[in-house]
């Protein structure tokens, strides 16, 4: 049976983040106005649903780790100590071999218990990481599904396989019955679209399970919602595309080639494409701001976008300083020979940009995984 992580992980985790790593919670600072243009886009991806649940998940599989960690790390030192007495027997004339032989056979089986203890924490850190983000109850719910739509792929592949045998003896046959092949054939066929049907309803019905259990039933019905409409109208914009197409094969098809009807057809095609790709953009901007207000509350989503806010503003000014240091590295290397020295200097000055961006970006993460703990301990 499979090991489910209790809440009691969570509880332990928030109480770490908020007496070990963090200090107490200061006020937001009021946000400050950023240019568009000078943003770090790797700090812009940071109040995305998927990015404070890693910070949280981080946290849990580094728990987890430590645990095993201490245990596998004395079990290596067995081998080392194994493997130090194999070599030092060795050394001796003659090789006392049944000696060697029961040493190897004590490592191989350490070795196991190694990788077992291995595979077991990756599978607990999989679950943990399974039932932070959906439930123990979920989870539970999620593997049943699985394992069902598994015996049921088994069972279809059994089907196949005794058709494919019946396919085989009639063409080894002196005379083929063609039609019983293809019958044989389509009924492989039948088997794979029944599968897929069922795959496709036990997926449907697990990404159900999952939005309900992270973010409620009302949140997963909006999010569901959004996802259906979209659906149809990227329907609808590749039905279009495919009829430019086809009036575009047709003008290419013909005598004298109007290029310019296809180029005017071509600009209608690249116009959906780009239609297409702010209706998706606008939909899973809804859908994360959904599960973003669904799964931690609109105060912590504003305190966060207000702490965002403030990094900005100084990724802003390195981000600017950076583009200048490039520039005039770049002006300086069109200059031969290159002045090594000033080459040297310039490059200092952006690695010690890189520096900070990098330890600001840190910063921020620490800020939101302090106003989450903070959150989750109310």
């Amino acid at each position: 049976m499979k090991k489910f992580v209790s809440t009691a992980l969570t509880a332990s985790l928030v109480f770490s983040l908020s007496t070990s790593i963090f200090a107490q919670p200061a006020a937001a600072p009021a946000p400050a106005p950023v240019a568009p243009g000078a943003l770090n886009p790797t700090l812009l991806k940071a109040i995305k649903p998927n990015f404070l649940q890693s910070l949280i998940e981080k946290q849990a599989e580094e728990k987890i780790r430590a645990e095993y960690e201490a245990e596998i790390a004395a079990l290596e030192e067995s081998l080392k100590a194994i493997r130090d007495e194999i070599k030092a027997i060795r050394e001796v004339k003659p090789v006392d071999e049944e000696a060697v032989e029961a040493l190897k056979a004590k490592e191989k089986s350490i070795n196991d218990e190694v990788k077992a203890l291995r595979d077991e924490m990756h599978e607990e850190i999989r679950i943990a990481k399974e039932v932070l983000k959906f439930g123990k109850e979920a989870v539970e719910k999620i593997e049943a599904l699985k394992a069902e739509l598994k015996a049921e792929e088994d069972k279809v592949k059994e089907s196949k396989e005794e058709i494919k045998a019946q396919i085989d003896e009639l063409l080894a046959a002196e005379i083929v019955d063609e039609e019983k092949i293809e019958e044989l054939k389509a009924a492989q066929k039948a088997l794979d679209e029944e599968l897929k049907v069922k795959r496709d309803a036990i997926n449907k019905e697990i990404e159900e399970i999952k939005l309900v259990a992270k973010y409620g039933k009302e949140a997963a019905d909006e999010i569901l919602a959004i996802k259906a409409e979209f659906s149809e109208e990227e329907s609808e914009i590749k039905a279009k595309k495919e009829e430019i197409k086809a009036q575009i094969d047709e003008l290419l098809a013909a005598e004298t080639v109007d290029t310019e009807k296809v180029e005017e057809l071509k600009a209608a095609q690249k116009a959906l494409d780009e239609e297409l790709k702010e209706k998706r953009d606008a939909a899973n901007s809804k859908i994360e701001r959904i599960k973003l207000v669904a799964q931690y509350g609109e105060d912590v989503i504003s305190h966060i976008e207000k702490v965002q806010a403030s990094f900005e503003e100084k990724l802003a000014d390195l981000n600017v300083s950076k583009v200048e240091i490039q520039e005039k590295l770049k002006e300086l290397r069109a200059v031969k020979p290159v002045d090594k020295e000033a080459e040297a200097a310039l490059v200092a000055e952006e690695k010690e940009i890189n520096d900070q961006i990098h330890s600001i970006n840190k910063d921020f993460e620490n800020a939101v995984l302090l106003i989450l703990s903070s959150s989750v301990a109310q």
